[in-house]
């Protein structure tokens, strides 16, 4: 069987079903894992609350590369593909303006921000693209 695991972030499928993921894999099924918030961050242009996180988080380097690369690595000890839509993780997203979209800790688990209207279709759109028709989204 054809499976693919939609992870939000880079580490969510891996530490929330790695354990299923690997014996999906051994037993011989067709294993996948999409990143949804897999794009870059503009390091150049963040909100104070993004700054605030990274120094939270200890990070003295791109948090998001180091994110991909450990994903990378934990989907080769699982022996399985990875795939990354370019939507960076919200902390990073804002308008051309420059108005960030998440700039609080307690924005993050509110609505989506009305700016935002069409990334859901946009997202569903891909991923009707891309999924294999005999696969299932996990």
């Amino acid at each position: 069987m054809k499976f693919i695991f939609l992870s939000p972030h880079f580490d969510d499928a891996v530490f929330s079903c790695g354990g299923l993921i690997w014996e999906m894999v051994q037993r011989g099924d067709w294993v996948k894992i999409w990143t949804i918030c897999g794009g870059d961050a503009d390091l150049g242009q963040m909100s104070p609350f993004a700054s605030h996180l990274h120094q939270r988080w200890g990070t003295e380097e791109d948090p998001v590369r180091v994110r991909r690369a450990e994903n990378r690595k934990a989907a080769r000890l699982l022996a399985v593909k990875t795939r990354s839509f370019p939507i960076p993780d919200c902390i990073y997203r804002h308008s051309v303006e420059g108005e960030f979209y998440y700039p609080t800790e307690e924005s993050l688990f509110g609505d989506l921000d009305s700016h935002e209207s069409g990334l859901i279709d946009w997202l569903a759109s891909e991923i009707t693209r891309l999924i294999p028709s005999d696969a299932e989204l996990v």
